[in-house]
């Protein structure tokens, strides 16, 4: 009898312990730290399958740079989802009338709002683009009788949208033949000849090579030795205002690319870079070279190089991934002054790193906030744009105090 209501004591426990655990929460309890979602990534030599996960990008404290301080001089809130920025500096057509300073932001993938050096808005321009295409970056170009070209569109997609200066619709870039070959990697554009449109360069994925495109978006050229392409730059422009591109590709080469589709080897050698830019921020506003580099663990780096391919210097850039996957992070603007202007780095931490050309940083700004878009402009003094997915705002350097 004993060893029967021992046994009836232990089934009875066993079934309350069932009970219990039937009716605790599944998820994780107040203070658990979450796993991220992020499968193991490998190591640069892709076989290493043991390295940590990737977490949840830290945005650090908004905090002011030291050599300078940050005014804020607007804020623009009726942007429902603020993107890249572009700051533009047109010259006026009369001789007594002020370059005109506009700043251009992407509001969502199918709208872009133009602001003012005071925020205000002064254009709206819903883009005319089909309902399933996405716009997440832009670029443009003046051509000789000083109309204002935009090229639009998205890494990953396969059509580009060339729009005139009032944001008509000129030319859709329909995809290649191929659809595995037809996702854009990089894009630029170039001035056209006399009165045509721009010359659209595309770099595609795999073995897409590269391609020149009229501003109707047929085929000029088209180069298949050009592959795994890390970035499409404008080159220096020459005394005849025509300029190339310089392109990097996986294989550690930088080229130049004609207009006409000529190329030829810089330099050889290059470390791995994940983007490349250009701008005039070398001594005497000259255009150098600024790649970026990173690795699957979010550590980065940005690297000088001349228009010669000679590498010059190397700066550490915060650790971690960009939340938003479509940010341009680099910029230049004439902050100071000065002949030589400034590289502008938006960090994946809601940082921006101020740096001269020759890899020097003027100082570091904490914004506190993941940052959507980046640019910067001078106007009775030095503007930094930044835009976040709240809004977009532009701070005036004050009590600059320069070695």
């Amino acid at each position: 009898m004993m060893r029967i209501m021992r046994l009836a004591f232990v089934l009875l426990f066993l079934a309350l312990s069932l009970l219990v655990a039937a009716c605790r929460p599944r998820g994780p309890q107040p203070g658990a730290r979450i796993a991220s979602a992020v499968p193991a990534v490998a190591n640069q030599q892709g076989n290493d399958q043991s390295a940590p996960l990737l977490t949840e990008q830290i945005i650090a404290p908004r905090q002011q740079p030291i050599r300078f301080k940050l005014v804020r001089d607007w804020q623009a809130n009726a942007i429902a989802r603020p993107g890249n920025v572009v700051c533009t500096l047109d010259q006026p057509r009369t001789r007594l009338a002020q370059p005109v300073v506009r700043i251009h932001v992407l509001d969502g993938s199918r709208t872009v709002i133009v602001l003012n050096t005071t925020g205000a808005r002064v254009g709206r321009h819903a883009l005319k683009i089909p309902p399933d295409a996405t716009i997440e970056f832009l670029r443009t170009t003046v051509d000789p009788q000083g109309q204002r070209w935009w090229l639009g569109g998205a890494k990953g997609e396969r059509r580009l949208f060339l729009f005139n200066a009032d944001w008509g619709l000129h030319t859709t870039v329909v995809p290649l033949e191929s659809a595995a070959l037809s996702t854009i990697i990089a894009v630029q554009l170039l001035d056209g000849n006399g009165d045509e449109a721009p010359i659209i360069i595309v770099a595609y994925a795999a073995a897409g090579g590269v391609r020149g495109l009229n501003g109707d978006g047929q085929l000029l050229w088209e180069n298949l030795s050009l592959q795994a392409v890390r970035g499409l730059v404008l080159a220096a422009p020459q005394a005849d205002r025509k300029r190339g591109i310089l392109c990097a590709d996986g294989q550690g080469r930088l080229l130049s690319v004609s207009p006409a589709g000529e190329v030829e080897t810089v330099a050889i050698g290059l470390r791995d870079m994940q983007s490349l830019f250009s701008g005039p921020v070398a001594a005497n506003g000259a255009w150098t070279l600024l790649g970026l580099t990173g690795n699957a663990l979010g550590r980065n780096a940005a690297m000088g190089i001349d228009p010669g391919g000679e590498w010059l210097w190397d700066l550490d850039l915060p650790n971690g991934m960009h939340r938003s996957r479509s940010i341009e992070p680099v910029a230049w603007a004439d902050l100071l002054g000065t002949p030589r202007w400034q590289w502008l780095i938006a960090g994946p931490d809601g940082s921006v790193t101020v740096a001269w050309g020759d890899g020097r940083v003027v100082d570091c700004y904490h914004h506190g906030s993941d940052l959507t878009g980046i640019g910067g402009y001078h106007s009775d003094g030095g503007h930094i744009v930044v835009a976040t997915r709240e809004s977009v705002e532009s701070f005036r350097l004050d009590d600059i105090a320069l070695d």
